[in-house]
């Protein structure tokens, strides 16, 4: 006896088609198109991943970072050939409020001095940071990175006092010799220093003093300090002239503390100063070219400031800051003693102010998109919302920086006041990286608030390329593939029916009938069908016929099975007299290679015939 399996090939070939046609069509798909980035500089932690620095109070410790390297004063082409680095920084003593530290760089060797640190609220340790500051030398390398290291160390062992800040004002890129030549400095500076800081919170301000971008120690310089203040969370400013870095720098101390920073304006030697009647604190800053141009204050009544007021001792060339003690209301003036290059700025501590309210200072925003404005006036923490009566006005001054130079004119925006406190606005499309300086100025009252803000942008998206259509030999392949899939599938379904086969089926207790089962189109059919066919009964039986791939029919399933039902060719009847222990489901094969198929029990088949 032997029992025919159904074979399987067909259902390999089926699966393993549709798995080559699934991964042949991923392929003809259109791929995305990956974004590409324009590296800017040297691929640092953004701000994003930066502690947050904490605000800066009476026990936040300020470095400044101060290049005395031989290009300040070398000539022909001094950067800085009246030190106004040196005044800056001593003018940082008379406002910082808690402790400050300078770590002058300059020579070969790394290990270098520590002025300070001093507390500042101590006169004696004041005037003796000046004076430090004042005689250190010019001369020798420019060892940065160094400096830097120090200035860290320096933070640890103070136990990095919450809201410390960090200053660079130099006038290149690092040099040095040996292992401490520039290209050593700015790895270890990129690849150590600026996460450290990043990682501790300390953000790092860089100055560059007249850094020529056209050159290519310029376009090195600025490519690691706009790197050391975009890995730090802060930003690269580059300035024109020496003068202006009294300006940067007063600006930079204002947004510290929060302060109302205005620059004045003059008329000749006269800058007169509005104080209103919500100003707390008042102190005026004024840079003169040299010593020999004499400051005075003059009081709202046109007499000069006596009493009242504490000026920053000792006299230094280039700066000298009037602090009010008492503040009375109204119009003062600082008369420069005829300086034709005089700058006078003031700062004041009010309630009333303006600001900034969206976005965050600092924040990443696409430089493809314009950045909605929103601003509102405070009076201390809580928002004013303005009437029509009140005057009040809040103009924006945008200005471009790239690695720390303006790019194209200021663009001043209107913001336009909404239902409630809130000014709105919006910027320019600037299309590349880069920071806004935002220089607010609002009216209230007839009173004078400004303020300044920085928004760095990131590189802009770029615009999706249009998907390229896919290759002709692929539409070709997947063509074929298609076509052998459904040949397959018509060979899987067509059936395996004998083309000439007529037999007979017996059911219950009656005469075998012919059944034509050439009729039958498919290569199963069930015993309900048959009955249709033949007019038989089968009565609880139910079963399939199927027909082999060798033409011969089976019984594929039955069940229920208490009546006798044979199928077979009409010769097999001897055969089947023959048999007496076939199995439900059984066939056997006589000689001439026909089948008998049986689904009764042995017993019956003596009863049958």
């Amino acid at each position: 006896m032997k029992r025919e399996m159904y074979k399987p090939e067909i259902r390999y070939l089926q699966f393993i088609s549709l798995m080559l046609f699934v991964f042949l069509y991923s392929l003809a798909l259109p791929q995305p198109v990956a974004a590409r980035t324009t590296s800017i500089g040297f691929d640092v932690s953004s701000p994003a991943e930066c502690r947050q620095p904490a605000e800066v109070n009476d026990k936040s410790l300020l470095i400044v970072l101060l290049d005395r390297s031989g290009s300040l004063t070398l000539q022909p082409s001094p950067t800085d050939p009246n030190l106004y680095s040196t005044s800056v920084t001593k003018a940082l003593t008379d406002l910082w409020p808690g402790d400050m530290a300078v770590i002058p760089f300059s020579g070969d060797t790394p290990n270098l001095p520590i002025l300070g640190p001093a507390t500042l609220s101590n006169p004696v340790q004041r005037a003796d940071l000046k004076k430090a500051i004042e005689g250190f030398p010019i001369g020798g390398d420019t060892p940065l990175e160094p400096a830097m290291q120090e200035a860290l160390d320096l933070l640890h062992r103070n136990g990095t006092p919450a809201g410390s800040r960090v200053v660079i004002i130099t006038d290149g890129n690092p040099t040095g010799i040996g292992n401490n030549d520039g290209p050593h400095q700015e790895n270890t500076i990129r690849t150590q220093l600026i996460p450290q800081y990043c990682q501790q919170g300390i953000p790092v301000r860089a100055f560059g003093l007249t850094i020529d971008p056209n050159t290519p120690d310029g376009q090195d310089a600025t490519r690691l300090l706009s790197d050391i203040a975009n890995g730090t969370g802060t930003i690269y400013t580059n300035v024109t002239s020496p003068e202006q870095l009294g300006l940067q720098v007063t600006r930079l101390y204002a947004e510290w503390l929060h302060l109302n920073f205005q620059q004045i304006n003059g008329q000749g030697s006269n800058f007169a100063v509005p104080i209103d009647r919500f100003a707390q604190q008042v102190a005026f800053v004024s840079f003169r070219s040299a010593e020999n141009y004499q400051i005075t204050l003059i009081d709202p009544n046109n007499q000069p400031v006596t009493t009242g007021v504490q000026k920053s001792t000792p006299p230094d060339r280039h700066y000298e800051i009037d602090n009010l003690l008492v503040v009375t209301p109204g119009t003062y003036t600082i008369n420069t003693g005829g300086d034709p290059n005089a700058q006078v700025y003031v700062l004041i501590n009010s309630p009333l102010h303006v600001q900034l309210v969206a976005p965050p200072e600092n924040t990443l925003n696409d430089a493809s998109k314009r950045i909605d404005l929103k601003a509102a006036f405070f009076d201390g923490t809580a928002q004013i919302t303005p009437t029509a009566s009140d005057g009040a006005q809040i103009k924006a001054f945008v200005t471009f920086l790239v690695n720390g130079h303006p790019v194209g004119s200021t663009n001043e925006i209107v913001m336009t006041q909404q239902n409630g406190p809130f000014f709105s606005g919006k910027t320019l499309v600037y299309k590349q990286p880069g920071e806004l300086q935002i220089d607010l100025i609002g009216t209230y009252d007839n009173i004078q608030r400004e303020s300044t803000v920085t928004l760095r942008l990131r590189q802009p998206a770029p615009a999706p390329s249009p998907p390229s259509p896919p290759p002709l030999w692929l539409f070709i392949l997947l063509g074929g593939l298609v076509l052998c899939i459904l040949i397959a599938l018509f060979w899987w379904f067509r059936g395996t029916r004998p083309k000439d086969f007529r037999g007979w089926i017996c059911s219950v207790e009656g005469e075998p009938r012919q059944v034509d089962l050439n009729k039958v189109r498919k290569a199963v059919i069930r015993s309900d069908k048959l009955a249709l066919m033949g007019d038989l009964n089968f009565g609880t039986a139910i079963f399939e016929l199927q027909f082999q791939k060798n033409k011969q029919p089976v019984i594929k399933v039955a069940s229920g099975n208490t009546t006798k039902i044979f199928v077979g060719p009409p010769d097999a009847q001897a055969l089947m007299k023959d048999q007496r222990e076939l199995n439900v489901g059984d066939y056997i094969t006589p000689e001439d290679g026909e089948t008998v198929a049986y689904t009764g029990s042995p017993q019956s088949i003596q009863d049958f015939f």
